[in-house]
């Protein structure tokens, strides 16, 4: 094995003074339970996948079958069955949390970007956010005992304390991004770097000696105070590079390991001195017997990025990673069994009949059903692969879904069965509406407008004069409607869709979605934040401020007050005056939103990227 070579040279760290931390909330935040995992303050909650589909970006074992995991957008999870079932845990912050440090079964600390730490005294049932003193991410941290404890981050940001959190003491290191600490008494510490330095101090943090590393490093883990493993790599058009490196004297000395791969490894948990699993990109894990001399490659059975692992003994471990996925092994990891419950697929489109039933259609001919307002939704079986972007019912039984390839499917049992209807077309269709059981209205690509008066037995292909892409179709009566699309396009039909008039909007952005209440009000939302209010049933359109430019994918008007818009990275959009005033939700959501129902005043459905639905009460 080739040892690392100790440089000699020490860093002097500069010392600033001690920040009070101030708790965020003056009590702790109460663990949420239930069938609904909620995701931001009291009204957004989780229904598709469960218990998650944000990234989750570490996780750490507390003993006697408690898990706790951090990911994305301020999402705590917790499990007390061993990693079985999981629920969401208030964390009051919408920031990203990429580390977990647990001192004992109680007390335990998780920071992210933003300065953000986080601290628990009873076992991640309550967080309170502390002060840290700095505007920088923070990428890792660790305790040696309840008191003594560091954070590191970004620019070679080094935090210390020695009260549990409650003062910190800021150092700098002349470094770049400090990923991961180990505090192997409250003294030493062994800190690695992003650009493959590994910074060691005995003495506090007033020194730090340097080793460099052959590849990037990315996770550290130490079984005690002597023993443990770094692992990174680097990451080219074809995986050149990958990194393990393990010491037995406490980070003085480092030794190269190798699986026999390259792919970029991004985290390490050993379980003792010669039990220990690495995971990485693509669903790599690699799980090793040795103390790291041999890895034995394991099935995590998909090709998610795995960012993070936390070993509970030799047979029992717990990986999460992209898209909420929490893959748990019973017998050491020749089988991993994923957790996480739900189809997470793209979801294009959502409506429903009534408060109870509802239908989501989405990437790969992907239907689910809910007849319970959202608490369980099944799949249904389309018959297809293309994918479905639309999805219109006109009662709980008779429903219509659109696609790409000019995809038409109808059902008349409430999708007990989905049969394909001849569109004439190949086309993508992106939406559909029903007036009645046999005329309904389908809209798409190169400004395509179908229409069916015989239960869509025949479509016929309506003149409209336009060559742009057409997304969205809505109807305030039998006779009204309207169409948006590329280029600022908005069609006015009075007739049922039999003919259509170019209306002006006043912009070229692409308009994605539109939608009626009544004849008179209705809202459309498009790219860069667009969005457009007419209250004459869509002769003229006035731009109204929505405060935000990300693209928004899908809009409604709930009756003449209530409404929202959703878009790409989980942006949350809310009126309460028919849309000429908006405010931003803190939907905590990291994904891309597509659509959104509502089947109340304030009671809504969202659908989105990685299978998300979500209700918003």
């Amino acid at each position: 094995m080739k040892t690392l070579l100790l440089l000699a040279a020490a860093v002097t760290t500069l010392c600033g003074r001690p920040v009070q931390a101030a708790a965020a909330q003056s009590g702790g935040v109460s663990e949420a339970s239930g069938p609904r995992s909620q995701v931001s303050g009291p009204s957004l909650h989780w229904q598709n996948p469960l218990p998650t589909a944000s990234q989750l970006r570490a996780v750490k074992y507390l003993g006697e079958g408690v898990y706790i995991a951090a990911g994305d957008a301020g999402t705590i999870l917790k499990s007390t069955d061993g990693g079985v079932t999981w629920t969401i845990q208030s964390s009051r912050t919408t920031k990203l949390l990429r580390a977990i440090s647990f001192a004992d079964r109680n007390n335990g600390w998780v920071v992210g970007d933003g300065g953000t730490i986080l601290r628990t005294a009873d076992a991640g049932a309550s967080w309170r956010s502390l002060a840290s003193g700095t505007p920088r991410t923070l990428y890792g941290v660790a305790f040696a005992g309840p008191l003594h404890g560091i954070a590191v981050g970004e620019k070679g940001t080094v935090l210390r304390t020695s009260d549990g959190g409650a003062t910190w003491q800021a150092q700098s290191i002349a470094a770049g991004t400090l990923r991961s600490a180990a505090l192997l008494r409250p003294t030493v510490a062994v800190v690695i770097a992003e650009d493959g330095i590994i910074l060691r101090s005995s003495d506090g943090g007033a020194t730090w000696s340097r080793q460099q590393a052959p590849a990037r490093l990315f996770a550290l883990s130490f079984v005690n105070d002597k023993v443990g493993t770094a692992v990174g790599g680097e990451a080219g058009y074809v995986f050149d590079r990958q990194v393990i490196l393990r010491t037995t004297d406490g980070g003085l000395t480092w030794q190269t390991q190798a699986t026999g791969t390259k792919t970029r490894l991004y985290a390490v948990s050993f379980a003792d001195e010669k039990n220990g699993i690495v995971t990485g990109e693509m669903g790599k894990v690699f799980r090793t017997y040795d103390g790291g001399a041999k890895w034995k490659e394991q099935s995590s059975g998909g090709g998610q990025w795995l960012t993070s692992t936390a070993m509970a003994d030799l047979k029992t471990a717990v990986i999460v990673g992209d898209g909420g996925r929490i893959l748990r092994t019973t017998d050491g990891g020749e089988k991993w069994v994923a957790q996480t419950k739900g189809r997470q697929v793209m979801l294009r489109a959502v409506h429903f009949s009534d408060a109870n039933t509802g239908t989501a259609v989405g990437a790969g001919g992907t239907i689910l059903r809910t007849t319970d307002g959202g608490a369980t939704w099944k799949a249904q079986t389309s018959g297809v692969k293309e994918q479905l972007n639309a999805v219109h019912f006109l009662d709980a039984k008779t429903g219509i879904t659109v696609g790409a390839g000019g995809t038409v499917l109808r059902t008349n049992n409430g999708g007990g069965r989905w049969f394909a209807q001849p569109s004439g077309t190949q086309m993508t269709l992106t939406a559909a509406f029903f007036h009645n059981p046999v005329t309904a209205i389908a809209v798409g690509g190169w400004g395509t407008v179908l229409r069916t008066t015989n239960g869509g037995a025949n479509w016929t292909r309506v003149k409209t004069g336009i060559t742009n892409n057409l997304s969205s179709v809505s109807f305030a009566d039998a006779t009204h409607g309207v169409a948006v699309g590329g280029g600022g396009t908005i069609l006015l039909t009075n007739d049922g869709g039999a003919t259509w008039s170019l209306q002006p909007s006043g912009t070229t952005e692409v308009l994605t979605s539109v939608h009626f209440a009544g004849p008179q009000n209705g809202l459309a939302a498009g790219t860069s934040g667009l969005i457009l209010q007419t209250s004459d049933g869509g002769r003229t359109w006035q731009q109204q401020p929505s405060g935000t430019r990300q693209h928004l994918n899908g809009v409604f008007l709930a009756g003449s007050s209530a409404g929202a818009a959703v878009g790409l990275v989980g942006t949350i959009l809310r009126t309460s005056d028919g849309g000429r005033t908006w405010v931003t939700e803190p939907s905590a959501v990291p994904v891309q939103l597509n659509a959104v129902f509502f089947t109340g005043p304030r009671t809504a459905t969202i659908v989105g990227g990685n299978g998300a639905i979500l209700r918003a009460e």
